[in-house]
């Protein structure tokens, strides 16, 4: 996880409850787990060189925590 990464959290939970927090740092973490077995089942070796975009991982668990 990068400092883009932190930086995108911090603004992100502004936004939300404090009950809403607690569910967006779930939904994060499982989204973080789909979007790697997603990259991995796409494209093996440029995961495992690069790593995984955790952005969007973050991004779906924001909008998960907000909407549901």
């Amino acid at each position: 996880m990068g400092g883009g990464d932190v930086k995108l959290i911090t603004v992100l939970l502004f936004a939300l409850t404090t009950a809403q927090s607690l569910d967006f740092i779930i939904y994060t973490a499982i989204m973080g787990g789909v979007v790697m077995i997603a990259g991995l089942l796409v494209n093996k070796k440029d995961i495992q060189q690069r790593g995984v975009p955790y952005a969007v991982a973050i991004s779906l668990g924001f909008l998960l925590a907000i909407f549901i």
